[in-house]
């Protein structure tokens, strides 16, 4: 259940990462977005908690 909770939000990160290069290819300003910034979040908190329990 977790990896499948990841593997989401790494897909929803990469969307955002897309959309970043695609506006910086068109010369356009793009914000990080509050989306983005709690997505890492979760991925950072999850790999944490992820590898803590590897141990």
């Amino acid at each position: 259940m977790l990896a499948e909770e990841i593997i989401r939000d790494l897909g929803l990160a990469t969307q955002v990462m897309k959309a970043q290069k695609h506006a910086l290819t068109n010369q356009c300003t793009l914000k990080l977005s509050s989306t983005y910034v709690i997505v890492m979040k979760r991925i950072l908190y999850k790999d944490i908690m992820w590898n803590g329990s590897q141990s």
